[in-house]
């Protein structure tokens, strides 16, 4: 592959792309850190979100460079965050619209579930390229690792004395997005 120059392209200028790349990512996962802490609750959920569909885009853009084999569980990881960032949008709409903080069920519930498949199955997948059978325990790994994240996402729907107290302190993605229409 030739530069914008026509001179061919040396493992240099694809290291320098990668840390120019990396120092991108970076500042903008500082700035959204420091949104999330300084600014105030409704533009902190629009910061979470924006920090979510940004950090997707550039694992999809990333995943084209990576050699085929484990090109594979990344695409499925993005698009696991897709369903997981997507739902949380839906049910923060549904929330306004119902009136009920964190309504169960929700039209959402389908793409969190799509999601923590999409995590199992990356995960084999994962395994599956160290190994050429997958055993027992690393699907069991994979479950429970799954689950693990379900529930710490799901923890603020729990009606727990330590639930409530996250609850108060995690935004609900929700009023956002009403106010923003």
């Amino acid at each position: 592959m030739a530069t914008a120059s026509g001179t061919p392209e040396t493992n240099l200028d694809k290291s320098l792309q990668s840390h120019a790349s990396l120092h991108r990512f970076l500042f903008f996962t500082a700035a959204c850190f420091i949104g999330i802490v300084l600014l105030p609750l409704d533009l902190k959920e629009l910061t979470f979100a924006l920090f979510g569909v940004g950090t997707i885009g550039s694992l999809l853009v990333r995943a084209r460079h990576i050699p085929r084999p484990a090109r594979r569980p990344v695409t499925l990881i993005a698009i696991a965050g897709i369903g997981s960032v997507s739902g949380g949008i839906v049910r923060g709409v549904h929330s306004d619209i119902s009136g009920v903080e964190f309504p169960t069920p929700s039209p959402a519930d389908p793409l969190y579930l799509i999601a923590y498949l999409l995590f199992i199955t990356a995960i084999l997948l994962i395994v599956r390229l160290r190994v050429s059978r997958i055993p027992f325990d690393a699907k069991l790994d994979a479950l429970v690792g799954t689950l693990a994240a379900g529930l710490v996402q799901s923890a603020p729907l729990s009606s727990s004395p330590t639930s409530r107290r996250i609850r108060s302190h995690r935004p609900s993605c929700g009023r956002t997005w009403c106010s923003a229409r």
